[in-house]
């Protein structure tokens, strides 16, 4: 079976309204997936138990940004 490689470079500002992170720390008591608000309000220390749900939104929604290359293969 054949795959599609995509490789990217480049860069985006994103949207901080709709751009959501997930929790993977150990704690319980906090929320999993939080938006990029309430991401930003954290303390810096406390950011890194947090990792974006999703680049493809990001990029979707986001205020600006620059692809630098975005290439496709095809492996068989």
């Amino acid at each position: 079976m054949s795959k599609i490689i995509i490789s990217t470079s480049g860069w985006c500002e994103a949207d901080p309204d709709r751009t959501m992170f997930q929790y993977i720390g150990p704690r319980d008591d906090v929320e999993r997936l939080i938006s990029g608000q309430q991401w930003l309000a954290l303390p810096k220390n406390d950011r890194s138990s947090y990792v974006l749900e999703s680049i493809a939104t990001a990029y979707k929604y986001s205020l600006d940004g620059d692809y630098d290359h975005i290439g496709i293969e095809v492996e068989e």
